[in-house]
């Protein structure tokens, strides 16, 4: 007769800690969820001609690539809401969606009054 072997209970799985650097980084988007941010912005700029919302955003700087997650996950609401109002009716400039980006230059000489 063979001995039994005793049964033993694997340990319980170990939690992970939040440390204040996890609380810092509450803005920072996943890898996948920023692709996916991107191919929405991408789709809607060319389904629904928002584009011009994706330059607004972009303007002085090198694309959407180039944006924080904040500034991304803003132009996309920025895009949904525009695709709202387009179903709706509501022209861009009476939702505040076209921004003057004159007003980003910083140039010597321009009154932007």
């Amino acid at each position: 007769m063979r001995p039994v072997e005793p049964v033993t209970t694997p340990a319980a799985p170990r939690l992970a800690q939040r440390t204040q650097a996890d609380d810092d980084n509450t803005n920072t988007l996943d890898p996948a969820t920023r692709r996916s941010c991107l191919r929405r912005i991408r789709f809607l700029a060319e389904a629904y001609g928002l584009q011009w919302l994706v330059d607004q955003a972009t303007f002085g700087r090198d694309g959407i690539n180039a944006m924080d997650d904040t500034e991304l996950a803003d132009t996309l609401r920025r895009m949904e809401h525009a695709r709202q109002c387009g179903h709706d009716g509501i022209p861009f400039e009476d939702a505040g969606l076209l921004v003057d980006t004159s007003l980003k230059l910083n140039l010597k000489g321009i009154d932007h009054a």
